[in-house]
């Protein structure tokens, strides 16, 4: 997924949201950003980090359950989040730098 692509949905996501009322359902979303940390490895075996802002986002269905004359009510939520992942690291100028595997 592009880059502005992720930043439009992350956008949007923070903007719009409806929620459940009266027994109604009704359509959630999310969004936001975390830090991500990616490594490198320099060829004399240092280890460097790169700090990353990636973009995390989703969206959902909310839901009022319950008996209304019994005033016994819950909210019920079902979601999609999607995390985005490190991109290759910035590694300010290291020659020929190794990166490990991304599930490591």
């Amino acid at each position: 997924m592009n880059k502005l692509l992720q930043i439009a949905l992350a956008s949007v996501a923070l903007t719009v949201g409806f929620n459940a009322h009266a027994g109604a359902i009704g359509l959630t979303t999310t969004g936001g950003l975390h830090q991500e940390l990616s490594y490198y490895y320099s060829q004399d075996g240092q280890q460097g980090t790169d700090h990353q802002l990636r973009p995390n986002y989703g969206v959902g269905l909310e839901a009022m359950v319950g008996d209304k004359d019994e005033k016994v009510q819950g909210i019920l939520r079902m979601n999609w989040l999607v995390d985005s992942p490190p991109e290759e690291p910035d590694t300010g100028g290291c020659k020929d730098p190794v990166f490990p595997p991304a599930h490591k």
